[in-house]
């Protein structure tokens, strides 16, 4: 069956081992039907898309699936179709140590609402997902100034849910 992080599906009820650093994610081959009823769910945007080694080789948002049923020319259903299809291939990210400033600069270059944030010591390692929630929480809160210490430090401690 198909494993969407450590959330039960249709097709597989997984454990609290198939969070990755506390991320939750999406596996390549998952069907569509599977991964909306994740975001919707779980009230998460974005999640990136995992290899069986828990490399990060996608990101899965609701746009991809908004263009999916833009363009649903195909013969396949939303059971049928998989991530791996619709996913963003080109994963830019961030790292543990970039301040606030740099990773909001690369979400609004890119246009993005997730950055993935990478391990400064292993940059293939996932190590959290920053969102502009994040950002909007942590400059209400007067936090949104500084370096890893202050605000990436804040972001890698949250838990989803």
């Amino acid at each position: 069956g198909a494993f969407v992080g450590n959330f039960l599906t249709d097709d597989a009820c997984l454990d609290i081992d198939n969070f990755h650093n506390k991320v939750p994610y999406l596996r390549p081959d998952v069907s569509l039907l599977v991964a909306s009823v994740f975001l919707r769910k779980f009230d998460v945007g974005c999640v990136p898309v995992l290899d069986s080694t828990k490399k990060v080789i996608g990101m899965f948002s609701e746009r991809d699936l908004a263009r999916w049923v833009g363009h649903q020319s195909q013969c396949k259903s939303a059971s049928e179709a998989t991530v791996s299809e619709v996913m963003s291939k080109a994963v830019i990210h961030c790292n543990d140590a970039t301040t606030f400033e740099d990773a909001l600069a690369i979400m609004d270059k890119h246009n993005f609402r997730h950055l993935p944030v990478m391990s400064h010591k292993d940059p293939q390692e996932l190590v959290g997902l920053l969102s502009m929630r994040d950002i909007m929480h942590q400059q209400v809160k007067g936090k949104g100034k500084g370096h890893v210490d202050d605000f990436m430090h804040w972001v890698l401690k949250m838990k989803i849910g």
